[in-house]
């Protein structure tokens, strides 16, 4: 059976409050009868103390017993006795108690006075006098629980007043005032939970209510509506769910655009060579057109840029799934950058273009990397600012290094990329449309494989308008290798 998270949460929050009921109405049943028998002893034992008091006044003015046995055997309103229990605010019993045998006569086994049963006896048949050796001398022979008050006349004690304290359980009016109470108690509890679970439906519909928006949220997505949103309310943990969902959603359909764009793209940059190249041949075939060698050198430049652009897709969809093939060893960057720049010298030069390479800590920039991916990366860099800085201009490739990084920073004069579109410079097949455009070349791929190759090696790489007035683009690589500390 599937449960759905409003039940799971009903459930929950119903066995917690009936686990919490339970314990309360056990806690509160035990301190209850607890606190009620403890009252009831002690108001007993407040009576008892008054009735020892009495004692002492009676023993002091009488100075022996024999006035307690007499009570014992006369009734009516001359009986001390009675008197005595009155003053204490105890009933007198409806019948005389018991008095200990005379010496000498046959003793029956007394009825067991501790015995329970359905409802205990008055206070004033729980009571006994002994001497001071606990010898009986009125009432009946004290048992057990029993509690013992000394009789004390000028800080001697002539006799003891047993009191067997009541048991509440025993006690057939107590114990029916405690079933009452746990009655009450009980359907209390029930009016309690039922209020419990309307409030629970209710708080659970509250809390389940936004995420049933986010699985609709959700399901909407699924069918490809990227364009689906929740709504948020409150600061919350749904609150922050229902915005990380907004936020997925956003991207996803951020990234389904840029993927139509992307195959758009795609199609346009293989379309237009291929095109090209079949419009050639066919003319070649046709006879429109000679099969010179000039013309057989440009069917060769244009598939071999097509065969560039292809290996160039290969290599991010490689960096896409993971799979960019990387041969780890330790490079000297230095060297590396000294060796182009020795290559790219006579190319700007043949383009009026002036190059300098300058490396502050020469020793120190070693890193640990794939030496052929960024030979590939300052191939595409340099490659670019040669394409599209106009003649007369410079370019600049500064080397640094740090404790823990090393930083290339490839400089180069006009024409600028605009502002607005210097963030976008690392977007697969973007081109800025003014001064660099696909006039001068390229597939707009370069700039996008150097932002994936320098990020497999734990680097960034980021564009900023130049000092010289043109691009500037900054790498910045881990140090690693075995002479990175030199």
């Amino acid at each position: 059976m599937r449960l759905t998270i409003f039940v799971k949460l009903l459930l929950s929050v119903l066995l917690t409050l009936l686990l919490a009921v339970a314990v309360i109405l056990v806690v509160v049943n035990w301190s209850f009868q607890q606190g009620f028998a403890a009252y009831i002893q002690q108001a007993e034992l407040a009576r008892v103390t008054l009735l020892r008091d009495a004692l002492v006044s009676s023993y002091r003015r009488e100075g022996d017993w024999d006035w307690l046995r007499e009570s014992a055997e006369r009734a009516g309103p001359s009986a001390r006795w009675p008197q005595l229990l009155e003053q204490a605010g105890i009933a007198a019993p409806a019948k005389p108690p018991r008095r200990p045998p005379p010496p000498g006569a046959a003793r029956r086994p007394p009825p067991n006075d501790n015995e329970p049963s359905k409802t205990l006896r008055p206070l004033a048949l729980r009571l006994s006098v002994t001497d001071a050796a606990r010898e009986p001398l009125f009432g009946p022979k004290p048992g057990t629980p029993t509690q013992w008050l000394p009789i004390q006349v000028q800080g001697a004690v002539v006799g003891w007043l047993a009191f067997l304290p009541m048991v509440v359980e025993q006690d057939e009016l107590a114990s029916n005032f405690i079933q009452q109470q746990r009655a009450s108690a009980g359907w209390a509890a029930l009016l309690v939970l039922g209020l419990a679970l309307l409030l629970a439906v209710v708080w659970a519909q509250w809390f389940v209510r936004p995420i049933r928006r986010v699985a609709q949220g959700a399901q909407q997505v699924a069918l490809g509506n990227y364009q689906a949103r929740v709504s948020v309310s409150g600061q919350d943990e749904l609150a922050d769910l229902a915005q990380h969902f907004n936020a997925m959603a956003q991207a996803l359909g951020r990234d389904d655009q840029r993927r139509r764009q992307w195959l758009a793209d795609i199609s346009h940059e293989l379309r237009t060579p291929i095109a090209v190249i079949s419009a050639e041949v066919e003319a070649l075939q046709d006879g429109i057109r000679q099969p010179t060698p000039e013309r057989i050198a440009a069917l060769y430049a244009d598939l071999r840029a097509l065969g560039v652009l292809i290996e160039d897709l290969h290599q991010l969809s490689l960096a896409d799934q993971g799979a960019l093939a990387l041969t780890w060893a330790s490079v000297d960057l230095h060297a590396l950058v000294q060796s182009h720049g020795v290559l790219f010298t006579p190319r700007m030069a043949a383009q009026q273009l002036r190059l300098s390479v300058q490396a502050d800590g020469a020793s120190s920039c070693w890193v640990r990397a794939d030496a052929r991916r960024l030979s590939q990366v300052l191939n595409n860099l340099l490659h670019n600012s040669a394409r599209y800085t106009d003649p007369g201009g410079e370019v600049r490739v500064h080397l640094s290094a740090t404790a823990d990084q090393v930083r290339l920073v490839i400089s180069d004069s006009a024409p600028a990329v605009p502002a607005a579109d210097i963030d976008k410079i690392f977007d697969r097949l973007y081109r800025v449309d003014s001064s660099r455009s696909r006039l001068a070349g390229g597939s707009g791929l370069g700039l996008s494989i150097c932002k994936t190759i320098i990020e497999a090696h734990g680097g960034s790489i980021v564009a900023a308008p130049s000092a010289l007035g043109g691009l500037q683009i900054c790498i910045t690589l881990p140090k690693g290798g075995a002479r990175s500390s030199a």
